[in-house]
């Protein structure tokens, strides 16, 4: 709230955040969702294709040993660990869409430059400096929809739009199963599937030119003019026309605290917060990545085995769009505990199981729920921190979980190759009971409460 004083009254102006916080749902909103989940699920595409890439170089004809195939898959999250914590730096001194932006112009180079790979360590290393891009854009974004989006139905319109973004997973996946038999222009399958994905990066690097920039950010740094202006555009899009348009404006949600619990350090919540992150590639990541080679050492086929993985991938997509009716009814850290629960339950059942109907069902349910967790994770980051450290304290935390995701591969493809399934599910199993003590000694959330 700015107080402007004059010699006979005192005008109290809205703040930006109040200002945001009080428009409905528009079509600029819409649009800023559309684009958002266009750019996340080339985002999600790229990162899905590790899953694949497990099954196709596990057997013939590439047959890689498990340390090229384990830092194959890592090599991902590796660049990722710097990727976000550069991200977040960046987007607090440059912006969060100038930076998201050029973000999709570097995924389009490097997946085009994984796709004219020449060897398994060429296409490694470029899966390596395609990271730094794909470690930092899940979270920015994240952090910018926060931003924009009125706190009321924050959380709903961000899990939608991740709903969007998964379908990428299983696109990817089933474009390869496509694509690898035909050998068009003598080029292979998972050749095909990048440099697809470089094409989509560069259409959604075009259309994240035509957002507008956080008006919050622009505030905090002190543009005020353009926050103005930023803001404007908000104020002045129509309203949509299936949302709430009533007479009455919605009233803005309160003001912002520093946190949501004063009484915890900012270096506290950033380390417990950190901890969750850590925590969860460990189930979310690892899981997805070994599928397809924990389905071939099982005995299925490649075929089969994508087959299993690209369908399951449509649960994220199914489970994220329920969920985002219910989500903001919720405490975050009730969701986070209960979506691990459940993968607990759903990893325990893939190990023991080698029933087709069964594993599917496994496989569909610990995707669902890995699904809501991550981005319930994201969503919770970005409400514990304020503007100002909101997109380098999140994206900085997402930093220690790509490390995880890039360590994990490095340590259980040697389990896998030694000891089978069952040790590295035990691993995921700790992982996930771990998780659920952690957010259980956490700050709670703020969902349906300004972000400031």
């Amino acid at each position: 709230m700015k107080i402007h004083k004059s010699r006979h009254l005192t005008i109290a102006t809205p703040s930006v955040a109040a200002r945001l916080d009080a428009i409905p749902l528009n079509r600029l909103h819409l649009f800023v969702l559309v684009i958002s989940g266009f750019g996340l699920a080339i985002d999600v595409y790229e990162i899905g294709l590790g899953s694949a890439f497990g099954a196709i170089f596990s057997g013939a004809p590439y047959s890689a040993s498990a340390q090229s195939l384990s830092w194959l898959l890592s090599s991902v999250y590796i660049g990722a660990v710097l990727g976000a914590s550069v991200g977040g730096w960046l987007a607090y001194r440059m912006g969060r869409r100038m930076v998201l932006t050029g973000m999709l112009w570097l995924l389009a180079a490097t997946a085009a430059l994984a796709g004219a790979s020449v060897s398994i360590e060429w296409l490694t290393l470029a899966r390596t400096i395609m990271g730094l891009t794909l470690g930092a854009f899940p979270p920015l974004l994240t952090a910018y929809l926060a931003d924009l989006l009125p706190a009321r139905s924050r959380g709903k319109l961000i899990f939608v739009t991740m709903a969007i973004a998964f379908v990428g997973a299983p696109a990817g996946v089933f474009f390869i199963r496509t694509m690898t038999p035909l050998e068009v222009l003598n080029l292979s399958g998972w050749r095909w599937s990048l440099l697809v994905g470089a094409l989509g990066a560069v259409i959604a690097a075009l259309a994240f030119r035509r957002l507008p920039e956080s008006p919050r950010w622009l505030s905090a740094v002190g543009r005020e003019q353009e926050a103005e202006i930023a803001l404007q555009r908000f104020e002045r899009s129509r309203p949509a026309s299936w949302a709430d348009s009533s007479k009455t404006p919605p009233s803005p949600a309160p003001e912002p605290n520093e946190a949501a619990d004063p009484a915890e350090s900012t270096r506290l919540r950033f380390a417990k917060y950190a901890g969750l992150c850590f925590l969860s590639p460990w189930s979310t990541a690892a899981f997805p990545l070994l599928i397809g080679a924990m389905l071939v050492q099982k005995g299925f086929k490649l075929s089969d085995t994508l087959f299993y993985v690209g369908l399951s991938a449509f649960g994220p997509i199914i489970g994220t769009l329920l969920a985002a009716f219910a989500i903001d009814r919720f405490d975050r850290r009730l969701t986070l505990a209960g979506c691990a629960a459940v993968m607990l339950v759903s990893g325990v059942a893939f190990e023991f199981t080698n029933q087709p109907a069964w594993l599917l069902a496994a496989t569909a349910s610990f995707f669902l729920c890995s699904a809501v967790y991550l981005p319930m994770l994201n969503i919770y980051g970005t409400e514990l921190f304020d503007t100002r450290l909101r997109a380098s304290a999140v994206a900085g935390a997402w930093a220690f979980n790509r490390l995880g995701a890039a360590v994990a591969p490095l340590l259980l493809i040697p389990i896998l190759d030694r000891g089978g399934t069952l040790p590295v599910m035990a691993v995921i199993w700790c992982s996930l009971v771990t998780g659920i003590l952690l957010v259980a000694v956490s700050a709670p959330g703020r969902n349906r409460l300004s972000v400031g």
